[in-house]
């Protein structure tokens, strides 16, 4: 019987090389990306607390205090990162902060404005497009005086991602998803009897184009995520754009050790 339990030659070394990987991955996580994140939070604080309007001091107060797990969430993708860890989680940090920032506008102030959503919801596109020259986001929006919060936190996006080594050839794909999540955003904070119709008859020609049938309220909650973003991000900073080019294409084969890195 001994010999139907007997190891497969190298199966006790695979063994410990899978499990020591997995327990540095969680290291990087715990002892690197969670440390990041609040310092990167605790500088956003800082200056939201200095908001000029009340309400939008309340506001973004109040997007880091209760929705910071967002931020620790989305930094798991710079536990696979190398040198531009820094880089990687000052925008991942940045952008969620827009988001969490801008929900809380949209959805406790008690505005249903759709315009007022989208002038909004134009920082959180240009914190994707390095260079673009932003504008005054807040200003179909009853409460405007921030103090330059979202700007500034537009900025460092911006900063962050031309720092990455391959984000340029990324970006058009983190600006579409961008644009689905902005319209996710404002449709479904508008008036009330509005917002179903508005959400199915956006999303229903985008399911049309799926390999699979998926309830329109299934696709709109993916739309809703901001991981496709970070994890695109996560690609950029690992300087592997061309994962996504057709295999005929590629100027070389994908390496086996990249393709287990990234499962």
């Amino acid at each position: 019987m001994a010999m139907f339990f007997r190891q497969k030659p190298g199966f006790r070394s695979f063994s410990a090389n899978w499990t020591a990987a997995r327990l540095g991955l969680m290291g990087r996580f715990l002892f690197l990306a969670f440390p990041g994140v609040a310092r990167e939070l605790k500088n956003w604080w800082l200056m939201a607390s200095r908001c000029p309007e009340p309400h939008l001091r309340r506001m973004a107060l109040a997007s880091i205090e209760k929705k910071a797990f967002h931020c620790q969430g989305g930094s798991v993708f710079s536990a696979w990162t190398g040198s531009h860890r820094r880089e990687l989680i000052r925008a991942i940090v940045a952008l969620q902060t827009i988001s969490d920032y801008l929900d809380n506008l949209c959805d406790r102030a008690g505005v249903e404005d759709g315009e007022a959503f989208y002038r909004l919801h134009r920082a959180f596109v240009d914190a994707l497009c390095p260079g673009a020259p932003g504008c005054d986001y807040c200003a179909l929006y009853p409460y405007r005086e921030d103090g330059g919060y979202l700007q500034e936190l537009v900025r460092s996006c911006q900063q962050a991602l031309s720092r990455l080594p391959a984000y340029g050839p990324l970006r058009e794909r983190a600006c579409r998803l961008a644009e689905l999540y902005c319209q996710l955003q404002v449709y479904k904070h508008i008036q009330w009897p509005l917002r179903v119709k508005s959400l199915t008859t956006w999303l229903e020609p985008l399911l049309e184009s799926l390999p699979e049938r998926l309830y329109w309220w299934e696709l709109a909650a993916a739309t809703g995520s901001t991981l496709g973003i970070f994890a695109l991000f996560a690609l950029a900073a690992r300087g592997l754009p061309w994962i996504f080019i057709p295999k005929n294409r590629r100027k070389r084969p994908l390496p086996m050790q990249e393709v287990s890195r990234i499962c």
